[in-house]
């Protein structure tokens, strides 16, 4: 009668039962779904796995996994969407003034909706279509307060002005010679 060495049964049965499974356990690591294959991936569902899956990838970070053109080592465009995902856009842009045009589109001041690169100069002494100009005759050459624009008979000469100091309805632009004395007036 021949003996039976248990231990050796023991030993087939078992690496039969056991031969996919790994020698040693793996190191897990955290993996991201890359929906987009930016090589980045969406941070708010990881999985743990010994080799990530080939859809998945150990760099999370992408705020918008459906445009690779998104994600965290991405340069920051001129287009109102946090291409970086720092969480944040850039002050130029922004528009606070809701005139539809961004700083970093070349609007020139961004509290005054009236103001941007598409909109007409008027005579007002305030570089409207932000072209770095102030429009035909929008300076006050004499330093009076009135703008040629707005009627400034005189641009050269502080004196002459739209002003009616003493309330006769003329001013020294419609020829009154005394702006200080109501009786001295054109046909007076």
């Amino acid at each position: 009668m021949r003996t039976i060495d248990t231990r050796m049964v023991c030993w087939v049965f078992t690496a039969l039962l056991c031969s996919c499974a790994d020698p040693e356990p793996c190191l897990e690591r955290t993996c991201y779904f890359d929906a987009d294959g930016d090589g980045w991936g969406y941070p708010d569902a990881p999985v743990q796995e010994c080799e990530c899956a080939r859809d998945r990838i150990e760099q999370g970070g992408d705020c918008d996994d459906a445009d690779p053109a998104i994600n965290p080592m991405a340069d920051e465009l001129c287009n109102g969407v946090d291409d970086d995902c720092d969480g944040r856009l850039p002050t130029e842009e922004h528009d606070l003034d809701g005139d539809g045009v961004l700083v970093c589109e070349g609007d020139c001041n961004d509290g005054d909706p009236g103001v941007h690169p598409d909109a007409l100069e008027v005579c007002d002494g305030i570089d409207d279509n932000c072209d770095g100009l102030l429009g035909t005759n929008e300076t006050d050459a004499d330093g009076d307060g009135y703008l040629a624009c707005g009627g400034d008979c005189d641009d050269m000469d502080p004196d002459l002005q739209l002003a009616d100091e003493d309330g006769d309805t003329w001013t020294t632009c419609d020829g009154d010679c005394d702006d200080a004395d109501p009786e001295v007036k054109p046909g007076a």
